[in-house]
């Protein structure tokens, strides 16, 4: 789920960044320096970082808080930019997330039946899973087991397993998104035509 939790997000403030604000310099994001960080965290753990935590549990118990930093990093730019309603939404499942994932030692678990009904490749019990920020607990039993990802659905052809604050981060992207193109409609330009400021009239007298 962690590659189209970055998709979704990376387009959504791509969407909100390139729009023309006309000036309105409060309207700008703020704080795209923390949420940078995250994503570039988040990256660096998924493609490299959990391909050496999932061969042997050899990396220092710091290291596997990387994944919760990177989403305290994100909460930093949702903060900032709270003047949008879905962000906190987002917030939300940023939340859930970093709840269930500080639960059980910094990354989001996965029981054996989840990770079966992925299709995807054996793991050890108490080790992450390549490319990806799960793990399997060690002991077998998951602290609030209703937050993991155990929500499998099928995605473009693949199989993908979320979490309930997963589905709230993807809401909350949408409706981001959705505040602002109302925005945009609201604030449109007024026509050529239009009476202007001098109160000069737009006819031939």
């Amino acid at each position: 789920m962690t590659r189209i939790l970055l998709v979704v997000i990376i387009l959504a403030v791509a969407a909100l960044a390139a729009r023309p604000r006309r000036g309105d310099a409060a309207g700008a994001l703020r704080g795209c320096p923390w949420l940078a960080a995250g994503l570039a965290l988040q990256v660096l753990w998924v493609r490299v970082v959990s391909s050496a935590a999932s061969a042997s549990p050899v990396l220092p118990g710091l290291a596997y808080w990387a994944p919760c930093l990177a989403l305290g990093l994100a909460l930093r730019f949702v903060w900032l930019n709270r003047r949008y309603r879905g962000l906190w939404v987002l917030a939300a499942g940023i939340g859930l997330n970093l709840l269930v994932m500080a639960a059980n030692g910094g990354l989001m678990p996965l029981t054996p039946a989840s990770l079966h009904a992925l299709g995807g490749p054996h793991a050890h019990v108490g080790l992450a899973l390549a490319f990806s920020k799960d793990a399997l607990p060690g002991n077998g039993a998951i602290r609030l087991a209703l937050l993991d990802d155990r929500l499998v659905s099928r995605v473009a052809g693949l199989r993908i397993a979320w979490s309930l604050g997963d589905l709230l981060i993807v809401a909350g992207c949408l409706v981001t998104v959705g505040e602002e193109i109302w925005r945009g409609i609201r604030v449109a330009p007024p026509s050529h035509n239009q009476v202007g400021v001098t109160g000069k009239r737009s006819g031939p007298w």
